[in-house]
């Protein structure tokens, strides 16, 4: 936790409102999942939503202010502060909205170890780019002992050092092509656009699938289990396939905490009562 903190600090880049948002995240999450916990009936499912709602329009409201306000304000708008958009405030949103309605449901009970819930909550080597990961999954983890293993940590190494290459070897050097295209596109013919376009496909699946190692290479060595983010994507078949290899966390995220219960919900009202 100690760590997650220092690294959080160091990557503020002067915005302390950052810091302030995630401390309160944290604090607010944890003590609403204790009462969703000990809540019973139509009371767990109203303080599940309050929390997951409140967590949700802090979100939408540092996404969205800066883009909307002045435009629905116009000129009035034009001298408002502008919101600093809190690091990785995408990423511990969505892990803790699944931790809460998991505990609604009954998946998992409520975390009472409150320095346990912080280091899942704010863990160093997912919170600014993910994995989104679960805390059915890693809270566990981060509770029981752990043993230094060699051969874990050679792994680790060999991970962290293949994410490093395709992060810095290859992303960044296809995005000094990309860039000097994009930033002067009236310049360039059909062609180059086209090539520009396709490297800039390549670029966005290196540089995340990159992060996405280094982050789980970095909670190996901790002997933690983080989830595959990206499974060779380009080499699918048929747009489904490729929708559950890329970025795995958030879109199966999506799906087992918005599709499955929009599309659940809507078939069982439609079922006649017994």
């Amino acid at each position: 936790l100690l760590s997650s903190c220092l690294f959080y600090g160091f990557g503020l880049g002067g915005h302390p409102l950052s810091a302030a948002v995630l401390a309160l995240h944290v604090l607010f999450t944890y003590l609403m999942a204790r009462r969703i916990g000990a809540a019973k009936g139509a009371r767990k499912k109203r303080l599940m939503a309050l929390a997951v709602v409140s967590v949700g329009a802090v979100l939408a409201v540092f996404k969205y202010y800066n883009a909307l306000v002045p435009t629905l304000l116009g000129a009035a708008g034009g001298g408002l502060a502008r919101l600093a958009f809190p690091l990785g405030i995408s990423f511990y949103t969505f892990a803790t909205i699944s931790y809460l309605v998991d505990v609604a449901r009954g998946d998992m009970e409520p975390e009472t170890d409150f320095v346990a819930y912080a280091a899942f909550v704010t863990f160093f080597g997912t919170i600014t780019s993910g994995p989104i990961c679960r805390a059915q999954k890693l809270l566990p983890q981060l509770r029981r002992p752990r043993r230094w293993d060699a051969q874990r940590g050679a792994d680790a190494l060999r991970l962290i050092l293949f994410g490093l290459f395709k992060w810095v070897a290859v992303a960044n050097v296809l995005g000094l092509y990309v860039n000097q295209v994009f930033e002067n596109a009236a310049g360039y013919q059909g062609l180059t656009l086209i090539f520009a376009a396709l490297l800039y496909a390549l670029q966005l699946y290196f540089e995340f699938a990159g992060y996405s190692d280094v982050a789980r290479g970095t909670a190996l060595l901790l002997g933690l289990e983080i989830p595959v983010n990206f499974k060779t994507p380009y080499f699918s078949t048929n747009f489904s396939a490729f929708w559950n290899r890329w970025h795995i966390s958030l879109s199966s995220w999506l799906q087992d905490y918005i599709f499955l219960p929009l599309v659940w919900g809507r078939w069982t009202s439609r079922l006649p009562l017994v």
